[in-house]
């Protein structure tokens, strides 16, 4: 699992260093182009190195043999619920949020199409993403976290580079390389809590990673004109170093309970937190900064 964790938060560390080198060296075009070969390398690595466990080999034979069944209804509902709420959290800062009419149009869909995502589901035999999974408390509870972290990890991820850039004056591989130590912080300190998971407590080591994050929260809290590079480096060294602490330990308790067979609609439904909590940290940030 930690193996895992490690791969999950490493790229948003390491992001804004190679963003801002790739932007200032070559152009912002090859931040998209870049993609490219690095998605054609991940295909053909996972069809090398990728075993699939004999439990979804057999239920994957066994859905063939019952006939493929895809969820159309769930599938459009949370696809235009969860495009309103970007639409949404995007141009709510730019379009004075529930002043524009097309801010509350947005918001009036993405919460009708997921309320009715949650319902369909709920009354589907065969959703496309098990909601029931919620009444595990460790997965409820897990998912939930997750949405926090991201809206920490990715907010903060956008904040600091556009502060150096727009306030500071930093060129853009500058304030990538300000962010680079919570980089190196991370390769050690992710191992470290893989090897602790075994042998404390999910809930001390969590605790841990909580209070570390907030010291880092705390730090950047204070950012102003004067802030030196230093300063900025320590502060997302801080966060990277707490947050391994509170990721591992999280992904291993948030399983706990999930049927064998429905760890896969788990992981999606993980994920989305994930996504839904970045975009909203996101917004949080544009909005500060727009109103500062």
């Amino acid at each position: 699992m930690a193996v895992y964790s490690f791969t999950v938060i490493l790229a948003p560390m390491v992001g804004p260093l190679l963003g801002g080198l790739i932007t200032d060296r070559l152009s912002w075009h090859w931040i998209f182009l870049i993609n490219v070969p690095i998605g054609a390398m991940a295909l053909i690595l996972v069809n090398l190195f990728v075993d699939e466990p004999p439990l979804l080999v057999k239920e994957r034979r066994e859905r063939w043999r019952r006939g493929i069944h895809f969820d159309f209804p769930g599938a459009i509902l949370i696809a235009l619920g969860l495009s309103f709420l970007e639409v949404m959290t995007d141009r709510g800062v730019q379009d004075d949020w529930f002043g524009s009419p097309l801010i509350r149009v947005a918001a009036v869909i993405a919460g009708v199409c997921l309320v009715g995502f949650v319902l369909w589901e709920l009354a589907a035999s065969r959703p496309l993403l098990d909601m029931r999974l919620f009444k595990h408390r460790n997965f409820a509870a897990g998912t939930f976290i997750v949405m926090v972290i991201g809206v920490i990890l990715f907010g903060t991820t956008q904040f600091v580079p556009q502060f150096l850039q727009q306030v500071m004056g930093y060129t853009a591989e500058r304030a990538g390389l300000a962010l680079t130590l919570g980089g190196v912080i991370t390769l050690v300190s992710m191992p470290l809590a893989g090897m602790l998971s075994g042998h404390t407590r999910p809930r001390n080591m969590m605790w841990m990673g909580l209070a570390v994050i907030c010291v880092s929260l705390w730090m950047m809290s204070h950012f102003a004109v004067t802030v030196t590079f230093d300063q900025v480096a320590y502060a997302r060294a801080w966060q990277s170093a707490g947050i391994p602490f509170l990721f591992v330990p999280l992904m291993t308790a948030a399983y706990v309970g999930v049927p064998a067979n429905r760890t896969g609609n788990a992981a999606a439904m993980i994920a989305v937190g994930r996504n839904v909590g970045g975009s909203i940290g996101i917004s949080m940030v544009q909005a500060l900064l727009a109103r500062r």
